[in-house]
């Protein structure tokens, strides 16, 4: 139960990760859309609203719905605790993805540092 709990506030906060870090790419690129960041903000709330609903459904009926998963049957939190696992690992990958390319540098920083590696081969060579 606590478990469920955790995987949920986790998924919680991936959400908020991935909107806060796509917003700022958006940002970054010129890209920015404050319709796609309240809808984005919207379908998190939505997600975070229907999440706790199944749960506390799920918790006050226990073992009165069997969802076939498969060869075998779980009750209502068993497959929302499923589902929420499938998706914390689809927003893991985009947070990470995103972080990514915030921590990668830009080309400008790349072709910078590729001109001071120049420079000092050039220096190097005229030493000898």
């Amino acid at each position: 139960m606590l478990e469920m709990i955790q995987v949920g506030i986790g998924l919680m906060l991936l959400m908020a990760s991935n909107i806060v870090m796509g917003s700022y790419i958006a940002w970054a690129n010129g890209d920015f859309d404050r319709k796609t960041l309240f809808t984005g903000i919207k379908k998190g709330l939505l997600i975070i609203s229907v999440f706790i609903m199944i749960y506390i459904a799920g918790y006050l009926n226990k073992n009165l719905l069997a969802i076939p998963l498969g060869d075998t049957s779980v009750n209502l939190i068993d497959g929302l605790y499923t589902g929420t696992v499938v998706v914390f690992v689809a927003y893991s990958v985009q947070v990470i993805k995103k972080l990514m390319v915030l921590i990668a540098p830009s080309k400008d920083e790349q072709i910078q540092e590729m001109k001071v590696e120049i420079q000092d081969l050039k220096q190097e060579v005229k030493e000898k």
